[in-house]
């Protein structure tokens, strides 16, 4: 029944873009963008067994009807029962049968701190989209859209989209910056208000919002069920966890810290690629 719903409002919400006036100036305005290659960007879509058909795969095919950027695909496990392989499995092998989608798979269920973490860590990109399961992305102006979402990211290092965090692009500047998702909300819940915290403090301004009409929020309620919830589908634990009397927010440094090599690599990785050993000595004194 959702899944009839949800339908009938995607083909009602089509109609009333196509005649949009707001939709006819955002496609003009968009029309001057740069082209995509000029941007460095990788897609990271987060999602769970119970998503794996119903959002999780036709969100991959309706991004790949229109772009080729990387996906990275984070899979997560489950808190009290192991990960069904044979569901796993066949739905590996539809989705690698779509190229450049990168599976990360764990075998238990992690928060989604956790989960935007592994997915901005695997991507080599500088800028990152983030994208919950339960989207629907509107065909015929999604380049452009991905575009002009990039172009405020490079502007404000984070835009969300729509006023949502169940999808954002975040840059390495802005992880570089304030750091990443604190990964004590070992849930869901919490993790994105405790970034915008450090945010505001950092830069003295709210993280600004992309409005793209080709995105929509379609807010399903499935969850892992085994997980206690306070409101919605959100954690009970990260919420006691943000209300506790001794819990203290990690700072910006203490947030770097999280992944203290992430750093290193960045800076060294290009010198896997150096021929003389006193090149790579000077580049390491830096570091060292």
């Amino acid at each position: 029944m959702h899944n009839v719903i949800a339908n009938l409002f995607i083909r009602i919400f089509k109609f009333l873009r196509k005649v949009s006036p707001e939709y006819r100036e955002l496609s003009a305005s968009r029309s001057q963008l740069a082209p995509r290659k000029e941007f460095d960007i990788s897609i990271v879509i987060c999602t769970f067994e119970d998503r794996y058909f119903t959002f999780a795969l036709p969100l991959i095919k309706q991004i790949r009807n229109e772009l080729d950027f990387p996906i990275i695909l984070i899979s997560n496990g489950n808190l009290d029962k192991p990960v069904d392989t044979v569901k796993h499995s066949a739905f590996l092998k539809e989705v690698l049968q779509f190229k450049n989608v990168f599976p990360v798979s764990f075998l238990s269920f992690q928060g989604c701190a956790k989960m935007w973490n592994t997915g901005i860590l695997h991507s080599d990109t500088e800028i990152v989209f983030v994208l919950n399961d339960d989207i629907q992305l509107m065909p015929g102006n999604l380049e452009k859209d991905f575009l002009a979402a990039i172009k405020n990211t490079r502007e404000g290092s984070v835009t969300r989209i729509n006023g949502s965090w169940s999808h954002f692009v975040v840059s390495k500047e802005a992880i570089r910056a304030l750091g990443w998702f604190d990964e004590r909300f070992v849930g869901i819940g919490e993790e994105d208000g405790d970034f915008q915290d450090r945010y505001r403090q950092t830069f003295s301004r709210e993280i600004p919002t992309t409005r793209l009409i080709s995105f929509v929020n379609l807010i399903d309620k499935s969850r892992d069920e085994n997980v206690a919830k306070v409101s919605g589908k959100y954690s009970l634990f990260n919420s006691v966890l943000v209300q506790h009397k001794r819990f203290k927010a990690l700072s910006v440094q203490e947030a770097k810290a999280l992944y203290p090599f992430w750093s290193w690599r960045q800076n060294h990785l290009g010198d896997l690629k150096i021929t003389t050993t006193e090149s790579i000595e000077r580049n390491l004194e830096v570091d060292l």
